[in-house]
């Protein structure tokens, strides 16, 4: 009985490593497959007729933060390689500059922050809101 009890542990463990394994990963901000790969989105998160209040760059910007790990980025050419600079908000906090990139739907809202030192990228963050 233990016998049986053990290949089941060991069954289950095996399973749950591979689907945890076999599990999306993102791609790293600054990869040339993101300009490739999220041409649409990014088009549409470049274009300034469109409004950062509208579902389509709201969901253009889902996608993206769902699929890019902004922990990545080191310039702000290649955050401006996503975003319409026009879309941003800059300002300080705490002594730190800081570029925010907020799309908003109805209630519904996601907001890319990156603080910066001239043209680095210290920090990145996603925040998702429903």
């Amino acid at each position: 009985m233990k016998k049986y009890m053990l290949v089941t542990v060991m069954m289950i463990a095996c399973g749950l490593l591979l689907a945890v394994g076999g599990c999306k990963t993102k791609l790293p901000a600054g990869d040339v497959d993101i300009n490739r790969n999220f041409a649409p989105e990014i088009a549409v998160l470049k274009d300034p007729n469109i409004s950062t209040s509208s579902l389509d760059k709201y969901n253009a910007a889902c996608v993206i933060a769902e699929n890019v790990d902004f922990s990545y980025l080191r310039d702000t050419a290649s955050m401006e390689a996503i975003f319409n600079p026009k879309d941003a908000s800059v300002g300080t906090f705490e002594g730190n500059d800081f570029v925010l990139y907020t799309f908003k739907y109805m209630n519904k809202s996601i907001q890319f922050r990156f603080s910066i030192d001239g043209t680095t990228i210290i920090s990145a963050s996603v925040k998702k809101s429903e």
